[in-house]
């Protein structure tokens, strides 16, 4: 599971359109603490836009039917979001302020 970060950027690496995007992907399961991989990015060591994809997949996850699940609403989906990054919940991987930029967007009944 760890791996699939690095194993996308190689796959994506000789395409010369996707240059642009390899550090999203390779990055894009890094936390804010320092607690996620492939190499421990911190804070706004992590790109602007991978953080963004943070959110996008963590919400994709949380709506979307899984081996292990049924898809939760999307209203649940937001609510679990919004409650975790609130509490800073598991070493925080959803980056606040692109997140709650995202709420202001939806202009979701949440602060």
């Amino acid at each position: 599971m760890k791996q699939h970060p690095i194993v996308g950027e190689r796959i994506c690496a000789p395409l010369r359109s996707f240059r642009n995007v390899l550090p999203i992907l390779l990055w894009h399961y890094e936390k804010k603490d320092g607690t996620g991989y492939p190499d421990h990015l911190k804070g706004d060591e992590i790109p602007l836009a991978a953080r963004i994809l943070q959110a996008v997949d963590i919400y994709d996850s949380l709506t979307t039917d899984r081996p292990y699940r049924q898809a939760l609403a999307q209203k649940k989906g937001l609510e679990i979001m919004w409650e975790e990054t609130r509490r800073g919940a598991g070493g925080l991987r959803i980056c606040c302020r692109p997140w709650k930029a995202c709420w202001r967007n939806l202009r979701w009944p949440y602060p």
